[in-house]
Parts: structure tokens; C-alpha cells; sequence
């Protein structure tokens, strides 16, 4: 199938201004604002521009699922049957979610600590709200603009010890031998996603000046995304009519590992052409997981 994916814009700006944007509280004068009234801030809060590119081959990976693993392409689809995924409606939930993950990616690596530090729910919808809170575990947003990954080779080693805590600090960032790895999985929350799936790239067919490192500011930290910039030789896949027992699972840092190791994976979402137009909206559920493992795992 040849579909439309977003991309950073190739513009000479960035080669003298890095990407950015910028998450902030919102300012008195925009509380005061009237309804309605359009709201220019005092300083941009982003220079992130888009071009969409059409066109591009995405392989189905229905079929061939088994032939793609998070070491080798950067991704892979799990057979996973969460216990939560149609109740996940309260923060209680989320939380048992996350943990269910926890148990996931322990066993998948075999690792000695997993720790999912966020939970993101999106849907396919616009949202009008300009103010929300980032720490809302019930927070619902739409799906993420242009290809993207969620760390980079500096931001991923500054998020683990952000959330790692002292004595785990102590016992894995202070020893020699361990490997750390920042993982992601994504999770149709409807019984077959057709409505705008998620779309992962073999992290084997992506040149690392491919990556641009974005700027991601919030009101609590500063951290760092990789944009990616087009490139033909890119292969991108998708999974028809995913379940919510089919699981992404998505690699976004890793520390250690051989030359030919997977250390990220670009991924974004697309319009679907083939979806009928009663498809169930598309509503997805998102982690990010620390996972710790010895080094020669």
C-alpha cells in the first residue's frame, strides 16, 4: 500500500537554529484572554515545520510477523492479551497497566528491572483545548505529528536517571555490566484498528543524518526527540487490522548493544485508505519503559 507520512521539513533554518517546541503554563494573559481570541505569544513556542510526502510503500506485516524483532529492526509485534485494555478509564487502571507491562517486558528480556514510568492513551479526534495538564494520567490526546522517535542518543540517559530511583541508581547506573534500554509499546484499544494505525520503520533502512534532534521543553524538564527527514530508502510497515493482543513493541534508546543492533525506531501515524467509513475511531494506549538486562542480553 502507498500512503502519506509527515515529515520535518528540510529547511535551511535548521541548520543554524535547532528544532524545538515548547509545552508551558499557560501565562495570566492567556487565562484573561475573551472566548475565542486567537492567542499570539510573546516568544514562538515552536519553529517545527512539516511536509508530507506521498507515495510511500508500507509493507504489511501481516503474515511475516515473526521475521521482525526490536534487535534487529527496531520493532516487533507481540502476542499479548492484556487484562485492562477495556478499562482502562480510571487512574488506577493505568497504573495496573503500566505494571502489567512491567511483567511483559521483564519476561520478554529476560531483564533484571523494568520500570514503565508513562502511560499516553490517544484518539483519532481534534481537541479544541488548548490548556491540560502533562501529569493527568487520564489525559486523552491525538495522534503525534510527523515521524518521530521519542529519545535520543543524549535525552534517552538523562530520562533513565530522572526516573530511576537513588538506590536503583546505586545498584545498576553505579555497577558495571548492565545494559539499559528505553522501550515502547503501542496498544489498539479498539477490537480491530483500521482508523489511522501506527506505522514503524526497519531502523536497518534509516542513515542517522535522517534524524534531526528536536528540542521537547515542558514546565518540569527539557528533553530531546529525533524528527526524521525523508529518505527513499526508508521501509515502512504496518499491521492490517491490528487487535489489541497484537502490540508494537518499539525500541527508543539503548545503551549498549552490537554494531547491528536496533537503537531506535522512527514511527508515525497515517490515514488509512483502505479503512471502511464505519471503522471504529482509532484509540490507542502508548508506554515508555525503562528496561534494565545484563550486557550480554
Amino acid at each position: 500500500m502507498e500512503v502519506s507520512l509527515t515529515y520535518l521539513a528540510d529547511l535551511p533554518l535548521y541548520k543554524d537554529e535547532k528544532p524545538f517546541y515548547a509545552l508551558l503554563r499557560p501565562t495570566e494573559a492567556f487565562l484573561a484572554r475573551p472566548p475565542g481570541e486567537d492567542w499570539v505569544p510573546e516568544h514562538p513556542l515552536s519553529n517545527l515545520e512539516f511536509e508530507v510526502h506521498h507515495n510511500i510503500p508500507v509493507h504489511n506485516l501481516r503474515g511475516q510477523e515473526e521475521t521482525f524483532s526490536a534487535q534487529k529492526n527496531g520493532f516487533e509485534v507481540l502476542c499479548h492479551m492484556s487484562s485492562l485494555w477495556q478499562v482502562l478509564n480510571t487512574p488506577s487502571a493505568i497504573e495496573a497497566y503500566k505494571r502489567e507491562v512491567d511483567e511483559l517486558l521483564y519476561t520478554k528480556f529476560n531483564a533484571v528491572h523494568t520500570f514503565t514510568f508513562e502511560a499516553r492513551r490517544r484518539r483519532n479526534e481534534q481537541f479544541f483545548s488548548r490548556v491540560y495538564s502533562l501529569g493527568d494520567p487520564m489525559l486523552v490526546e491525538g495522534p503525534a505529528t510527523g515521524v518521530h522517535t521519542d529519545f535520543t542518543v543524549d535525552s534517552g540517559p538523562r530520562t533513565i536517571d530522572t526516573y530511576l530511583a537513588e538506590h536503583e541508581k546505586l545498584l545498576y547506573l553505579g555497577q558495571p555490566g548492565y545494559r539499559f534500554r528505553i522501550v515502547n509499546t503501542w496498544r489498539s484499544l479498539v477490537p480491530v484498528l483500521e482508523d489511522n494505525p501506527l506505522a514503524v520503520c526497519d531502523s536497518r533502512s534509516v542513515d542517522m543524518a535522517d534524524l534531526v534532534p528536536a528540542d521537547r521543553i515542558i514546565p518540569t524538564r527539557a528533553g530531546e526527540v529525533y524528527y526524521g527527514r525523508y529518505n527513499p530508502s526508508q521501509k515502512w510497515y504496518w499491521l492490517d487490522k491490528m487487535t489489541p493482543e497484537e502490540p508494537y513493541m518499539m525500541i527508543m534508546y539503548d545503551s549498549h548493544g552490537r554494531s547491528d543492533d536496533a537503537r531506535f525506531c522512527l514511527h508515525v501515524s497515517f490515514q488509512n485508505s483502505k479503512a471502511p467509513s464505519d471503522a471504529a475511531q482509532r484509540s490507542s494506549i502508548e508506554t515508555r519503559s525503562i528496561v534494565i538486562t545484563r550486557l550480554d542480553s
